[in-house]
């Protein structure tokens, strides 16, 4: 039904008609509460009359809705008034590609950026899952400033039910049943040769389209074209395409690609959106060099120097020797047998290599690119470093402690842990994080399958492997490590070529040199120990094992049919930095380059505690510098308690600072990954969460040392204590993303507010009135403030870009709280209401303020105004993990055969 200007379907407003097609009539309405023009596309009556279909395509509506793309066009919603059903769109001015082809066709540079923007736009649904099936020029759009946003991204999936059809080639259509009106599922001049036959189709059909798209901008005509529908389709199962049409100013690494795009034989075509981008640009930075550019020569004998040999190792060393060294160390062919080279890949001093608990390297199969956990400005970050380019890029829009990076096969994704949240992809060339799956542990290991299933293992006592598909869904449990056996956990997989077996770590009760490699079968869900001494092992591809021990990589050699070794270890690497938990920070390249993280044995970089004022001045404690976690003051500022990692077995427990006296003792002594401490308000004990009674709950004991060890309530769930009230000294803890306050009934503790959002991290004011915490609730942490113990008499957001780890000055007239690694403050007000101020910057200074949303990680003494905060070691003279190096081996696999000869042709 058609809308008059003026009608209102919600909060919008008609302004005008934009438009119509298959899938209804499009207008420009007008946003009434947010004032910003959208487009409401209506959809038609025999739609809406179909509730199967509609409710298909509001389930398929929630799925676009997430996709965060620059040249996506954005759904903002689906509105319902009356009889109408419209989904409310972004707003793009400009006209379509379609429009713009009208014209003639578009000059060959302009063109490669659209084709580039397409692509970037494909890779992003696709890495969400969500295939368009119906691209072409009619649903792309050009803004005036060159930005491309394709448009209705997976609605031909969200109304397919049947097919549709009219008697154009511009028809949507499928090869059958054409009854239904208004179901989109593909184009005939667009659709792949999968499509045009009615079978299942993927996202390799958006790469077939995006190559008609292409060659339609670059030479004004369409690669299939026919009078009629039939004709159209047989255009596009028989017919080749007229490559003759193509501009003589197309570089030849573009028409490569235009051919991948469109190879009929699916299996043949391009894989992806992100590999065609990353070949385009590879490329086109190759030099051409034109055949009448040759210049023949007179043959004359070859002098000593220029022998092929002599000349490869010659030429060799003077790659190493210039600037662009690290792209042919890792890229380049074997310059020849025997000839092993060694370059630094250091990062600058201004993004420093982070690798402390995880392996936080990682390369390519192809050699072609490098990422690796560093920081800046003090935050954590991954860079991907091209190898042909000088710098390192960093991803943005991770979150605050990307772990553990990990490549896809093809070399276009990196996946990663969001901390100890979840297990996240994003492309080697950045946007939007997609999740796969939510965790509760931090990462130990993860591989990614040729069939795209990742195998991943997280902490906590008694984890095994797990498994679960890049695209999502439910996590499958593979192997529980043997507790009766002494196995504590299963991690650091490697799948094994062929995808049927893991390569993985036990990690038992002793100390770490005492973990065992073993494999995994998948076709029997069982397991055998290879050898024991390592951990962080990797098959390669020569028919070893590689593994770390004591900061020394090992090699055995390794019967990849019999699963079997077939040699004694052998030192192959010497001063490779390990994980408390045996992470050995070393990968490899299919074209045998090695990158390893150069460091002591068992150790990490260490944190020294620092007191910083309100003014930002400094002053280092006199405690030796360590792996210290989550400090937390006495209520008279005197001691500290936090938690400190044991870097031989990877174990933590608390320990009780005296600042004056600077004085360490043990205060938890139990194998059970204690941390988290906070004081009991009058300093007499000190409360922890541990997971001695089988699930991370909260304890109590005296902080003397004397008296037995009190458990505080009971739950399956990870209990995290952070504040006290103020009355009555009931304990505040976070739990499960809630808040929850001990009702001293020995259970869970009752909840203070309902919430579908993540909350965490309360802080009660000095005077007991309000309760501040950080949350999601607007897509990102934040600090929020509520009355307490009135908990839902109001509630008001003090941040204004972001915060975490919120803490009250010591009259409660400022809330303190981190953005990255950098210290806030807002006044506060509350009187005759709550009212806050505008944050500004207190101080900074590359000081570690960020942990986890779930612990804090600085603490504030109120008697003396200053802030209790980490520094990387060294940091002080901008010198941050300074002896981390990155050191890159080329030809390694020759060193490696040479080393450890395992008889098998390695």
């Amino acid at each position: 039904m058609a809308l008059e200007t003026g009608a209102r379907i919600d909060i919008y407003e008609v302004t005008g008609k934009l438009g119509e097609g298959a899938m209804g009539e499009v207008y420009r309405a007008r946003d009434t509460t947010l004032d910003r023009d959208v487009a409401l596309k209506v959809l038609p009556d025999s739609f809406t009359a179909d509730p199967e279909r509609l409710g298909r395509f509001q389930r398929e509506a929630k799925v676009l809705a997430s996709l965060n793309h620059p040249n996506i066009g954005g759904i903002y919603g689906l509105e319902t008034s009356g009889d109408n059903q419209a989904l409310v769109l972004e707003l793009i001015e400009g006209p379509t590609l379609a429009e713009r082809i009208a014209e003639g066709p578009i000059p060959v540079e302009q063109g490669l950026a659209m084709v580039r923007q397409i692509a970037e736009a494909l890779s992003a649904a696709h890495d969400a899952g969500v295939v368009h099936r119906d691209l072409k020029p009619a649903n792309i759009k050009v803004r005036p400033d060159g930005t491309v946003k394709v448009l209705d991204f997976g609605l031909a999936k969200a109304v397919e039910g049947g097919a549709t059809g009219s008697g154009s080639s511009d028809a949507a259509t499928m090869t059958a049943m054409s009854s239904q009106a208004g179901a989109i599922i593909g184009t005939a001049a667009y659709m792949s040769p999968e499509q045009a036959r009615g079978q299942d189709v993927d996202k390799r059909s958006d790469i077939w389209a995006l190559g008609c798209v292409a060659y339609e901008l670059l030479t004004g005509h369409r690669p299939f074209e026919g009078s009629t529908l039939s004709d159209t389709l047989a255009s596009v199962l028989a017919r080749d395409v007229d490559w003759s049409r193509l501009p003589e100013d197309v570089p030849p690494a573009l028409h490569k690609f235009l051919k991948r795009c469109l190879e009929k034989d699916a299996t043949k075509r391009l894989r992806d959106a992100t590999e065609g981008i990353l070949q385009l640009e590879d490329g086109l930075a190759q030099p051409v060099v034109e055949a009448t550019e040759q210049v023949v020569v007179e043959q004359t004998p070859l002098k000593v120097w220029q022998q092929p040999a002599v000349a490869a190792g010659i030429a060799l060393v003077a790659v190493l020797l210039t600037a662009v060294v690290s792209y042919f160390v890792l890229r380049a062919e074997p310059a020849g047998p025997g000839i092993v080279a060694r370059s630094s890949l250091t990062p600058p001093p201004s993004q420093p290599l982070e690798a402390l608990v995880d392996n936080n390297v990682a390369i390519s199969r192809d050699g072609m690119r490098l990422v690796y956990r560093g920081l800046q400005d003090g935050t954590s970050r991954l860079y991907v470093r091209a190898l042909a380019d000088f710098e390192a890029t960093a991803l943005s829009g991770l979150s605050n402690n990307p772990r553990h990076p990990f490549l896809s096969p093809d070399g276009t994704r990196v996946g990663f842990f969001d901390g100890a949240r979840a297990l996240q992809r994003v492309s080697v060339l950045g946007g939007p994080p997609v999740t796969i799956v939510e965790v509760a542990r931090g990462p130990r290991g993860a591989s990614w399958g040729e069939d795209d299933r990742i195998v991943f293992a997280t902490g906590g006592s008694e984890s095994g492997l797990m498994s679960v598909a890049v695209a999502g869904g439910e996590i499958e449990t593979l192997s529980t490590p043997n507790v009766e056996g002494g196995e504590r956990n299963h991690m650091w997989p490697d799948i094994l070529p062929g995808g049927e077996h893991v390569l993985f770590t036990i990690l038992t009760s002793g100390p770490l040199e005492n973990a065992q490699v073993a494999v995994f079968s998948f076709e029997t869900g069982e397991y055998e120990v290879l050898f024991p001494g390592g951990s962080g092992a990797k098959y390669v591809p020569t028919g070893h094992i590689v593994y770390g021990v004591g900061g020394t990589l090992r090699a055995v050699g390794f019967d990849l049919e019999t699963l079997t070794v077939t040699t004694e270890p052998i030192p192959v690497i010497e001063d490779v930095l390990m994980g408390p938990r045996g992470a050995a920070n070393f990968a490899f390249s299919d074209e045998g380059a090695l990158v390893y993280v150069e460091g002591q044995a068992g150790t990490a970089v260490g944190v020294d505690l620092v007191w910083v004022d309100t003014e930002g001045v400094e002053e280092v404690l006199a405690a030796n510098t360590g792996n210290y976690r989550q400090p937390r003051l006495s209520p008279d500022g005197n001691r500290m308690a936090v938690q400190m990692r044991d870097t031989t077995n990877g174990n933590s427990d608390i320990f009780i600072y005296d600042i004056s006296r600077n004085n360490f003792g043990q205060f938890t002594f139990d194998d059970s990954g204690d941390c988290c401490p906070l004081w009991t308000p009058d300093g007499m004990a000190v409360v922890w969460t541990s997971n001695r009674g089988g699930a991370p709950n909260l304890y109590k004991k005296n902080a003397d040392g004397t008296g037995e060890i009190e458990r505080i309530g009971e739950s399956s769930a990870m209990q995290i204590g952070t504040t006290w009230t103020r009355d009555d000294a009931e304990v505040i803890f976070g739990m499960n993303g809630d808040l929850f306050i001990d009702t001293g009934d020995g259970q869970a503790g009752e909840s203070l507010f309902e919430s579908p959002f993540f909350e965490s991290l309360p802080r009660i004011s000095p005077d007991g009135r309000w309760i501040a915490y950080q949350s999601d609730e607007d897509g990102d942490s934040d600090i929020y403030v509520r009355p307490f113990p009135e908990i839902d008499e109001g509630k008001w957001k003090v941040s204004a870009q972001g915060g975490s780890h919120p803490v009250w000055s010591a009259n409660g007239d400022e809330l303190y709280f981190a953005v990255n690694n950098v210290v806030m403050a807002a006044s506060v007000e509350t009187e005759p209401t709550f009212n806050s101020g505008n944050p500004s910057i207190l101080f900074q200074g590359g000081y570690s303020l960020i942990d986890t949303p779930l612990w804090g990680a600085f603490d504030f003494d109120p008697s003396t105004e200053r802030f209790l905060v980490r520094k990387q070691s060294g940091s002080q003279e901008g010198d941050s993990f300074a002896s981390l190096n990155l050191t890159a081996v080329f030809n390694w696999f020759e060193e490696l055969s040479r080393s450890v000869p395992n008889g098998l042709g390695g």
